[in-house]
């Protein structure tokens, strides 16, 4: 139940991030990368909101074995891309709001989570 538990938070996150990309692009990019949003910045914004809203519905647990694996994969694959983004910008970039460190360790800790759930599983 572990990979259940541990894909319906990551699915509940993204979905409310992708949410929130889609309403209010401005807030999600000022708090994440301390920057303005252009017109085009906010419409850039809103297609990732979509993007992170299908991931949430496509990977929200299900009693299906199948599915669950590639769920698990997908947030997986997603959330250790996110973290070294993120840890980039934070550490490297240009770029950093006030809660991008935030945003950088929550996606460290659902990878190491995802992780252990995935090799548990194999």
């Amino acid at each position: 139940m572990a990979t259940v538990r541990v894909l319906a938070i990551g699915a509940a996150a993204e979905g409310v991030m992708g949410i929130a990309c889609i309403a209010v692009p401005s807030v999600v990019v000022r708090l994440l990368l301390g920057a303005d949003v252009s017109p085009a910045a906010a419409a850039i914004t809103r297609v990732a909101g979509f993007g992170l809203l299908a991931l949430a519905i496509a990977c929200w647990p299900t009693a299906e074995v199948l599915h669950l694996r590639i769920a698990l994969r997908a947030l997986l694959a997603y959330n250790a891309l996110a973290a070294l983004f993120f840890l980039y910008l934070e550490f490297g970039g240009e770029l950093a709001g006030r809660v991008l460190w935030v945003a950088a360790a929550f996606h460290v800790i659902m990878t190491i989570l995802l992780v252990r759930v995935w090799v548990r599983r194999t």
